[in-house]
């Protein structure tokens, strides 16, 4: 094999088992088993309540507990009582419980931009028989109100889809942001 793809292969390797690592660390954390013994430096790009400035990297860190040594039969005995949880699905789960209202509104906001996209999708096919219909001040007004429904759809529903969309965004930043913190 040549040395290039030798070099390639390994080092998907060694990421692959150092994020492997890393999500087992985090899984034991999550669960309490930490070693108070056992400190690492997380280095993060901005200040924060309990940040301390490391001179020599010029950047901010925490220090945090890392966890407790285990062998694999006995991770994979804990994985059975205790299994690793995705991050989406807590996260996704997150928004609705922390933040009902937001929820809410942002439902509705979804629901108020679909019934425009379908009263002008009905627009558009009324004016698409007004249009045919053979009638020449017929098919002028089919014709107005075909480009005003696709007009109006798309200038009415994108901000409600946005706001929707907009409200899911500041909550996440809101839950990462304490997730980062530690809190």
């Amino acid at each position: 094999m040549k040395e290039q793809v030798e070099n390639l292969l390994r080092n998907e390797k060694e990421r692959i088992i150092a994020s492997e690592k890393q999500k087992k660390e985090e899984h034991l954390i999550s669960i309490g088993l930490i070693d108070e013994g056992t400190r690492t430096r997380v280095y993060q790009s901005s200040w924060s309540d309990s940040a301390t400035y490391d001179e020599e990297k010029k950047t901010y860190y925490k220090e945090s507990f890392g966890a407790v040594e285990v062998t694999d039969e006995e991770y994979a005995e804990i994985c059975k009582y205790f299994p690793p949880k995705l991050d989406i699905f807590v996260e996704n789960s997150k928004l609705g419980k922390e933040y009902p209202a937001l929820s809410v509104i942002s439902i509705i906001c979804k629901v108020i931009g679909a019934l425009i996209v379908l009263l002008a999708v009905i627009g558009l096919f009324f004016g698409i028989s007004l249009a045919t219909s053979g009638y020449s001040s017929e098919t002028s007004l089919g014709i107005i109100l075909i480009f005003s429904s696709l007009l109006c759809g798309m200038v009415f529903s994108l901000p409600f889809f946005a706001f929707s969309e907009l409200i899911k965004v500041f909550i996440r930043i809101e839950i990462n942001t304490r997730k980062s913190q530690g809190k």
